[in-house]
């Protein structure tokens, strides 16, 4: 302020006083702003982190901190703090919590470049420590990080926390920790973990373990969880597991993701409720070295999967089940497709009495279980109140369709389903037979052309139960709906009553009095037809409805699913029941983004990637649209198979089981032996304890008897140890046991034993010295004519066929094992 401004008009003496009084007065005010302002939270900021500052620094661009744990101590309410380029070796904890109006965000200043990772000088000392760490704290937001391969550590753990939101993120490597060696229940044997928090939402991000461990992600405890846009790969029990047994979770939405391990199985949901399982690609499930099966294995009460492609799975895809402590309950299993997978398309256990009201509904089986005899659905007995499979469509392509269902011990065609047999009558209802028109399904294309049959063939959801008008409608069956779980920014189905164009949103559902709460008031007639819009007569059966009219979804075209090296592919994202203009943000599942409806991309060789696109409208409402592309090489050639165990076989226990036999007959231990020197490996496999099974186990992918007969091994066995050699075929309707295993198949080929388990035509030596051996598994059809593909290869293993029992001086060695031309 300008001094002769103050003075004018005043004498010397009042202008002394009156600049006393003035200086007195911004003392006093200032001392009062100052009062108030440390009574609130800082005003937000933004702050930065970077490789070359420092913790002593203000967190400014020019003068930036250096370490994830200063930024984690510091950030507060609405505050965001961003993080260089490059690595920080450091473990990121935020320690203060957000709240809704003013989340802590901490973002990479470049997507997926700021890297958090152990220090490699302590890589290997177990220190088992999670690089995000997130502990009663809520409101936290980050993105854009680079979370990579960590020695025994974890990428995440989110525990007793709320609102937490994890976006575009990579989780690559690290193998988790076993409760067993830490004694913490906190240290799961996974990478990422979400214990006892709620609100929580992971989103656009990447994960791929490419190193040796057992469950990806674990959630334990938990509620209102939205798993929406990732990628997941590359895990060697399981890709998520939602079933850690002392807490259920529930509110659960996995939706729009690409599950595609390659080493195991894909998902696990053991005894959880609330769970919507919908619009997602599940692929590439392998029975690995630590999967037991690559099955995904269900339970729980009111879940519901929907407008799924389960495709090209290495054996049956999917089991539902239920124990006394896990039952399953109004499952709803509508408008999926099965397409190709190796086994049967789906198990479903309905034999046991804890399997209720199980409905499959308006989804398509076609070609799978190849190599058998063709069966697209099991399921092992029960009534009507145990499961109803109704208005379906099978189709076995040009293969014998005497046993499209299994049901029980029976083998049936669709004909004979319709039978008035008493022990399944009412379980089978309007399903039909024939080709299902799928467009381009080799090229993971499964919308319907304009001449299939099964455009406008599906059947609503359920019916009205009474007319009215309002906003709570009366319906026969509130179990096929979602009211978005409660979690935040979710919004429940939007359904048609009676016609298309009669719409409203559920936004609460009462399954005890069977009403939808809508959003809207709408008039209904009784028995009405309730399901998502539609543009035909009626629905369309599987997981693409045709025409504008329907329900936001974006379908994803690919110039290719199996590139050549170095092949560019276009995509195309085709979108319905969305309002323009639309934006389009495409993910590769290789760090790289793309925006437009149509887009190209060139991929890495010698890995298999998930594609996603989220296309938001005018409304400001989101669809995902998922892909999948496998740029691995052929596994024809030469060699099926071939394992050294030494130290460049790096991946030998992706393909090897040796951990345990037959669920019920224990677990066997073995020792990777390797001599650093010379590099060459073993591995040894002895009992645990006083006996128990000695199993050598390995199911190549695609593998045919005529192409690839050979097998020769090198092995060492201690005197006296039972051990016999044999191949399996693919799992047959025909010739199963119902089990644990997932009706393994009971026919078994010896090629070999030990002089105390002569088996086969050869023996196997047992003084304790290295031999090799060589078979022909092509003679497997001297005995089954039938069989061409076989399923695995199985070295011990003799408990649940008569074998003479293991003693704990027992053991053998394999050196490397062969499987070819």
């Amino acid at each position: 302020m300008n001094p002769a401004l103050l003075s004018f008009g005043f004498s010397k003496a009042r202008r002394s006083v009156f600049s006393a009084r003035i200086a007195l007065g911004f003392i006093v005010f200032a001392a009062v702003v100052s009062l108030d302002l440390s009574a609130q939270d800082p005003l937000p900021d933004t702050y930065y982190v970077a490789p070359d500052g420092d913790d002593r620094n203000p967190g400014t661009r020019e003068r930036p901190w250096r370490t994830p744990e200063q930024a984690g101590r510091q950030a507060g309410p609405g505050d965001t703090v961003l993080f260089e380029p490059g690595v920080y070796r450091e473990q990121l904890i935020p320690e203060k919590r957000g709240t809704a109006d003013k989340p802590i965000v901490f973002r990479a200043a470049e997507s997926r470049t700021a890297r958090l990772e152990t220090d490699p000088d302590i890589r290997n000392a177990g220190t088992r420590a999670p690089r995000l760490v997130l502990d009663g704290v809520s409101h936290i937001e980050l993105e854009g990080f680079y979370i990579a391969y960590s020695g025994r550590d974890s990428w995440a753990r989110i525990n007793h926390s709320s609102y937490i939101t994890i976006r575009d993120c990579r989780f690559e490597g690290g193998p988790g920790v076993s409760p067993e060696t830490t004694g913490n229940p906190l240290a799961p044997d996974a990478s990422f973990l979400v214990a006892d928090s709620e609100q929580i939402r992971i989103l656009d991000n990447d994960f791929a373990r490419r190193t040796f461990g057992g469950d990806m992600l674990h959630v334990h405890g938990s509620r209102r969880l939205l798993f929406e846009g990732n990628s997941f790969s590359r895990a060697l029990h399981t890709l998520m597991a939602i079933h850690l047994p002392s807490q259920t979770s529930d509110g659960i939405v996995i939706r729009g993701n690409v599950f595609h391990s390659g080493w195991s199985r894909n998902l696990e949901n053991f005894g959880n409720h609330d769970v919507l399982v919908e619009n997602n690609i599940f692929t590439n499930g392998y029975n690995g070295g630590r999967s037991a099966s690559n099955v995904n294995a269900f339970t729980g009460s009111r879940n519901i999967i929907r407008f799924n492609r389960i495709v090209r799975n290495f054996g049956p895809s999917w089991v539902v089940l239920g124990t006394p402590d896990r039952p399953t309950d109004h499952l709803r299993f509508y408008h999926n497709v099965l397409y190709g997978n190796h086994g049967t398309g789906f198990v479903l256990e309905s034999h046991r009495p804890d399997v209720r009201d199980a409905v499959f509904l308006n989804s398509i089986f076609a070609a799978n279980d190849p190599w058998a005899n063709r069966t697209q659905l099991a399921v092992s007995g029960g009534g009507p109140e145990s499961v109803r499979v109704i208005n379906n469509a099978f189709d076995v392509e040009d293969g014998d369709a005497s046993s499209i269902v299994l049901y029980g011990e029976h083998a049936l065609s669709l004909n004979e389903t319709r039978n008035d047999a008493a022990e399944f009558r009412g379980v089978f209802l309007g399903n039909v037979e024939g080709p299902a028109g799928l467009r381009d399904p080799e090229q993971f294309d499964f919308s319907l052309r304009k001449t299939s049959p099964l455009r406008d063939a599906g059947a609503p959801l359920t019916k009205t139960g009474s007319a009215g008008s309002g906003t709570s409608l009366p319906v026969e069956d509130p179990f096929y709906f979602y009211d978005g779980y409660g979690i935040d920014g979710e919004t429940g189905d939007l359904i048609a009553v009676g016609h298309p164009g009669n719409r409203a949103y559920v936004v609460a559902i009462d399954h005890d009095n069977r009403l939808l709460e809508l959003d809207r008031a709408l008039d209904w007639k009784e028995g009405a037809p309730v399901a998502f819009p539609w543009s035909g007569d009626g629905p369309d059966m599987g997981v693409w409805e045709h025409g504008e009219n329907v329900r936001p979804r974006v379908r994803v075209l690919a110039g290719t699913v199996f590139p050549e090296p170095g092949e560019e592919i276009e995509f195309e994202a085709v979108v319905r029941g969305m309002t323009p203009p639309l934006t389009y943000e495409w993910r590769f599942g290789d760090d790289a983004r793309a925006r437009g409806q149509r887009v190209r991309h060139r991929f890495e060789p010698g890995y298999d990637y998930g594609v996603r696109v989220r296309v938001k409208d005018a409304t400001g409402r989101s669809a995902i649209g998922t892909g999948y592309i496998n740029a691995e090489p052929s596994r024809f050639g030469y060699a099926l198979l071939h394992t050294t165990f030494d130290k460049e076989d790096r991946d030998w226990w992706v393909h090897w089981q040796f951990y345990r036999g037959r669920r019920g007959t224990g677990y066997a231990s073995y020792e990777h032996l390797l001599d650093e020197e010379t590099g060459k490996g073993a591995v040894r496999i002895t009992p645990a304890g006083n006996g128990g099974p000695l199993p050598a186990f390995v199911y190549p992918r695609n593998w045919d008897a005529g192409e690839f007969p050979t097998v020769r091994m090198r092995y060492r066995i201690r005197p006296g140890t039972p051990v016999a050699v044999f191949v399996t075929p693919y799992p047959s309707s025909r010739h199963v046991t119902t089990d644990w295993d997932f009706r393994q198949d009971t026919r078994r080929f010896y090629l070999a034993g030990s002089p105390t388990e002569p088996r086969g035509d050869d023996t196997l030596v047992d003084d304790g010295k290295w031999h090799e051996i060589t078979f022909d598994v092509g003679k497997i059809r001297t005995k089954y004519p039938g069989v061409r593909m076989l399923h695995g290869l199985h070295i011990g293993d003799l408990e649940v066929d008569g074998g003479t029992p293991v003693g704990p001086e027992h053991g053998f060695w394999l050196d490397s094992v062969y499987i070819g031309r």
